[in-house]
C-alpha cells in the first residue's frame, strides 16, 4: 500500500502515498477548509483556502493539490496559516452582497459560515461591488453574478458530470466573472435545468427560481381550487432534514400538513408513475413487434430529454412519447376535477412538490399545455416545500396523519422507489414479464443497480420468451458512449433508462443541501410503502387504475390516452 508517516501539529499521522496532503488531513479526522475542492473532481488549488504550512518551504502549499510525501512536516493551523486564511475570505467578503438577512442561503452559505468560523466581525477590506444584473429568465433557475466568488465549481460540474457546458470562464484577472454559453441569459444557453450547479454552488450565486409567493398568492384566491402532488421522495427528504425519526408512514403527515397549509385536495405522484410505467411497456411490446425505433429511451427526465433535444437531435424517435409521472398526474387532475367534480378548468391550479429543478422546466414547456392551459402551474422543489412548513409554523411531531385525495391516492411500491436510477427499468420489465407470461415475478428486482458506484449497466432480460437487451445509464456523462452506439447502428439495445443526476431523482437539484450520499444510501429502504408487506409491488397491480380506467382514461396505448399521456408531436 507504501503507506509511511508524516508529521502534523506535531503529531506522526498515517499518509499513502499517491494522496494529497487534503485527502491525508481528511483521512486522519483533521479538517481543512476549501471552497474550489469537490470530491471525485482533479484538485484545482484556486481558492487557496486550503493553505498548509509546510517545514522547509518558503510558501504556504495548497493542501488539495500538493502531494504528500514521506517527509512532510505540516502546520494546519498556525498564525500564519490562520492568517492567510482570514484574509482570503475577507478579500471574497470586500465585493460581496451585505444581504445576508434577505438571502435565500442564509445560515447555509459556505462563505458566511466560513467567515463566522475565522470570527470575521467587520469588513477591513473594501471593493468594487459586481455591476453584473441577476439573470431571472429562466423558469428553474436564478443566477447572481454579485454573490459569485468565481470557485469555479458549476462550470466543473456542468462540463464534466452534465456535459452541457453551459457555464464557463469570461475576461481575466479582476475582470473575470462566470459566463453562460455566449454570454446569453439562462433561458437562452444549453442549459438543461438539471440544478446540479445549484447544489455544488457555495453561495447563492445560482439558486431555484422559487414559485413560493405565486403559490401563496394562488392559496389565498378564494375564486381558485390550488390542489397539489407530491412526488413519494420527498416526504423522506423532509423527514431525513428535520431530523424526524420513528414516524410510520410519513407520507400521510406530509399530505396533512400541506391541507393545513390550504390545499383543496392532495394527490400521490407515485400513482401517476404507475400510468406512465403501463404505457411505458405498451409502448415498447408496439415497437418490439414493429422493430422499430429501437431501442425504446425512457423519457421521464426532463433533463435528459433537454439534453437530447440539444445535442443529439437524430435520435429523438427513439424517446418515448409518453410524459413523466408529473405531467400525467397533472393531466389527470384536472381532467378529473373539471370533469367529475366540475369545477371549471381555469379555475384549477396545479401545484407539484418535486426533488428536482428541471421539473420547473418541464412544466413550462409548451408542448405540456392543455386547453392553452398548463398541466402543472407550479412546481415547489423539496427546499420550498420546507421553507412553505416553517412559514406556517407547522410542527410536523404533531400533526396527524391523513391519507391522499382520490384517485390519485396511492401507487405501487416500485413507483415509490421510481426517484432511484434503475427503479423505471425494473418497473417496465415487471410489466412486460406479466404481459408475456401472466405471471408475476417472486424476484422483486429484476434488475438491481448500485445507484452510485456505476455509470451504467447493460444486461440481457427474458421476459416470457422474449429476450431483452437493457441498458440503465446513471449520470449524463455515462451516456455518450451508448448514444454514439445508437448514432452509429452498433446498439442492440431493447430499452434504455436514463437518469441525468447520479443516484436519479433522489439526488436532484431541489433537494436541501444537506442532503448527503450516506443518507441517500440508507434511504432506500425507508420510502414510504416498501416495506409494508400489504402494499403491492407492481404497477399493474394498482386497482386505483383500473377503476379509472374507461371512466376517466382508457387502456395503455389507447386512443384516448395517446390524445392524454403522450406527446404526439415526437
Amino acid at each position: 500500500m507504501n503507506n509511511f508517516n508524516i508529521e502534523v501539529n506535531h503529531k506522526t499521522i498515517k499518509a499513502q502515498l499517491g494522496d494529497t496532503v487534503l485527502q491525508t488531513l481528511r483521512k486522519n479526522g483533521i479538517n481543512v477548509p476549501t471552497i474550489c475542492n469537490m470530491k471525485d473532481f482533479s484538485p484545482t488549488g484556486a481558492c487557496r483556502l486550503c493553505v498548509v504550512e509546510v517545514e522547509g518551504k518558503e510558501h504556504l502549499i495548497p493542501s488539495c493539490s500538493h502531494p504528500v510525501e514521506e517527509w512532510m512536516k505540516i502546520q494546519t493551523h498556525s498564525p500564519r496559516v490562520l492568517k492567510a486564511r482570514r484574509t482570503i475570505i475577507e478579500l471574497l467578503l470586500s465585493n460581496h452582497p451585505d444581504d445576508c438577512l434577505y438571502c435565500v442561503r442564509n445560515q447555509e452559505c459556505e462563505l458566511q459560515n466560513y467567515a463566522k468560523e475565522m470570527h470575521i466581525i467587520e469588513r477591513r477590506i473594501l471593493g468594487n461591488k459586481s455591476k453584473h444584473k441577476i439573470d431571472n429568465s429562466s423558469i428553474s433557475i436564478v443566477k447572481d453574478p454579485a454573490k459569485c466568488i468565481i470557485c469555479s465549481r458549476c462550470v466543473r460540474v456542468c462540463e464534466e458530470v452534465m456535459m452541457t457546458s453551459t457555464f464557463d470562464f469570461s475576461f481575466k484577472g479582476n475582470k473575470t466573472y462566470i459566463s453562460t454559453t455566449c454570454d446569453l441569459p439562462i433561458s437562452h444557453s444549453n442549459c438543461i435545468s438539471c440544478g446540479q450547479c445549484v447544489m455544488v454552488c457555495p453561495t447563492a450565486a445560482l439558486q431555484e427560481q422559487s414559485a413560493v409567493y405565486e403559490v401563496l398568492a394562488s392559496l389565498h384566491d378564494k375564486g381558485l381550487k390550488t390542489v397539489v402532488q407530491v412526488d413519494p421522495s420527498v416526504p423522506l427528504t423532509i423527514a431525513n432534514e428535520l431530523g424526524i425519526k420513528n414516524i410510520p408512514d410519513f407520507e400521510k403527515i406530509i399530505y396533512s400538513a400541506l391541507r393545513k397549509i390550504g390545499f383543496h385536495k392532495v394527490y400521490d405522484t407515485s400513482f401517476a408513475h404507475d400510468i406512465m410505467i403501463l404505457e411505458l411497456a405498451e409502448e415498447l411490446n408496439q415497437r418490439l413487434n414493429n422493430k422499430k425505433n429501437l431501442p425504446l429511451i425512457t423519457n421521464c427526465c426532463p433533463s435528459w430529454v433537454r439534453f437530447i433535444e440539444q445535442f443529439y437531435p437524430d435520435l429523438l424517435q427513439h424517446l418515448s412519447g409518453c410524459k413523466s409521472h408529473q405531467q400525467i398526474a397533472g393531466t389527470l387532475i384536472k381532467k378529473h376535477l373539471s370533469e367529475i367534480e366540475k369545477i371549471p378548468f381555469e379555475k384549477i391550479v396545479s401545484v407539484a412538490i418535486m426533488p428536482c429543478t428541471s421539473r420547473k422546466y418541464e412544466s413550462g414547456r409548451t408542448d405540456h399545455y392543455s386547453n392553452n392551459n398548463s398541466e402543472v402551474n407550479f412546481v415547489l422543489t423539496t427546499r420550498e416545500l420546507i421553507r412553505l412548513i416553517k412559514m406556517n409554523g407547522l410542527d410536523l411531531n404533531t400533526i396527524e396523519p391523513e391519507e391522499a385525495d382520490h384517485p390519485l391516492s396511492s401507487g405501487s411500491s416500485l413507483a415509490r422507489l421510481q426517484g432511484f436510477t434503475g427503479t423505471t427499468m425494473n418497473s417496465i420489465l415487471q410489466t412486460v414479464f406479466y404481459q408475456k407470461s401472466g405471471k408475476i415475478i417472486e424476484n422483486k428486482s429484476l434488475f438491481e443497480f448500485d445507484n452510485f458506484s456505476e455509470g451504467f449497466k447493460t444486461g440481457k432480460i427474458k421476459t416470457g420468451n422474449t429476450e431483452l437487451n437493457v441498458a440503465v445509464i446513471n449520470g449524463l456523462k455515462n451516456s455518450i458512449q451508448i448514444l454514439e452506439s445508437i448514432r452509429n447502428k452498433r446498439s442492440n439495445l431493447d430499452l434504455i433508462e436514463v437518469m441525468a443526476c447520479y443516484g436519479g431523482c433522489i439526488c436532484g437539484g431541489g433537494q436541501p443541501f444537506s442532503y448527503k450520499e450516506k443518507e441517500i444510501r440508507n434511504s432506500l429502504g425507508s420510502l414510504p410503502g416498501t416495506k409494508n408487506p400489504d402494499s403491492f409491488h407492481t404497477p399493474f397491480q394498482n386497482q386505483g387504475i383500473h377503476e379509472i380506467t374507461d371512466k376517466i382514461i382508457g387502456k395503455p396505448m389507447s386512443e384516448i390516452n395517446l390524445k392524454l399521456f403522450h406527446n404526439i408531436n415526437r
